[in-house]
């Protein structure tokens, strides 16, 4: 087997995966929602379906993509740049998986209620749409796991002399003005709770 190959064998195996646990996985996606989703269409749950199972099949097939991507690229480095490298991707993955904890357990239970009980019970009945939900829970999840890689971004950009603690010091509010950026992209909601959730781990 190539490189490809396998990456590709690996990512069929855990979509395979995935689509076998896909009741399972959708219910705890569903968790921090305590109502009802409705299928808005005949291949909605088709759809979502196939959409974890092919995320499962990518999620298992990473490592393997990550691992070909530092072969081709650990050629062209130093040695001291190859070792900061290879510490830093196995870190990253950790905190992509901590961010996406994050989210999960301490901001969608407060974020969901929020956007969902802004008006009167008795006057709006909330009736979501599966696949709607889904693409939404998969992407907060998505991102913030993204946004807690920034400490490891920074600590290889330091190592490889791209900023240093100096430049970071002097550019200390341009950076709070970034991660308020970031978190309002992140947090679809308007309230300042959910953004400083955000914010502070940032």
């Amino acid at each position: 087997f190539g490189s490809n190959a396998r990456a590709a064998l690996v990512s069929v195996i855990g979509s395979s995966v995935g689509y076998f646990f896909r009741n399972e996985l959708l219910e705890f996606l569903k968790q921090p929602y305590p109502g009802q989703l409705i299928a808005g269409g005949v291949p909605d749950q088709l759809t979502v379906a196939a959409t974890i199972a092919i995320t499962v099949g990518a999620i298992i097939a990473l490592p393997v993509i990550v691992w070909q991507v530092l072969g081709f690229v650990a050629p062209g480095l130093y040695p001291h740049e190859k070792r900061w490298l290879f510490f830093a991707v196995p870190f990253g993955l950790v905190l992509f998986v901590v961010g996406s904890g994050f989210a999960y357990y301490l901001m969608l239970p407060t974020m969901i209620p929020f956007l969902t009980g802004s008006l009167d019970p008795g006057t709006v009945t909330n009736l979501l749409r599966l696949d709607d939900y889904v693409t939404f829970v998969s992407g907060v999840l998505f991102w913030m796991g993204v946004a807690f890689e920034m400490p490891v971004i920074m600590f290889v950009l330091a190592k490889l002399n791209v900023v240093s603690a100096r430049m970071l010091v002097k550019y200390w509010r341009f950076s709070i003005v970034a991660v308020a950026v970031i978190a309002a992209v992140i947090t679809p909601t308007p309230d300042p709770v959910n953004m400083a959730i955000v914010m502070l781990p940032l």
